[in-house]
């Protein structure tokens, strides 16, 4: 009887904590769409004013672009953030993996869906770094992914 009442008490708080961790990542999947969008704005923000100046014929200082502390192997800004929208949503998924076109949706409805063929780029590339594999059409995450998430609190899934 003791132990059937320990293993109940466990399984509780094993369902709450579940239940608590899904409701975390919903919010931290937020407040990176949120984050993307600004970064999205100031890009806009930055080319219209550049192109502005230049029409007026005066020169456009360039400020550093906003850094993303999220992912630093990337070059710019937005591939940043849409890179590592891709790899939470792959690591969300778990072992069914993600399908390219499960991908583009989940980009365009974030916002970043602008050009359709960018997933292929950022599936070729993570796949190249050995951060994700191919089985049966879905891109699953590898060890090395999960295990480059886990050792980094800022870099855990938010997607």
């Amino acid at each position: 009887m003791g132990n059937q009442s320990i293993i109940d008490y466990l399984k509780g708080k094993v369902e709450k904590a579940t239940k608590e961790l899904e409701q975390r990542r919903v919010e931290l999947q937020q407040a990176q769409a949120k984050e993307q969008q600004a970064v999205l704005d100031l890009t806009s923000y930055r080319n219209t004013l550049e192109a502005e100046l230049r029409e007026a014929g005066e020169p456009m200082p360039q400020p550093p672009s906003p850094k993303s502390d999220m992912h630093t192997d990337d070059s710019d800004d937005e591939d940043i953030n849409k890179a590592n929208v891709v790899r939470t949503y792959i690591l969300n998924v778990g072992p069914r993996g993600a399908k390219p076109r499960e991908l583009k949706l989940h980009l365009k409805k974030v916002g970043l869906g602008k050009n359709p063929n960018y997933v292929y780029g950022v599936l070729q590339r993570l796949a190249r770094r050995k951060e994700i594999e191919r089985r049966a059409g879905r891109y699953v995450a590898t060890e090395k992914m999960k295990i480059i998430r886990e050792g980094d609190p800022e870099q855990l899934p938010i997607q």
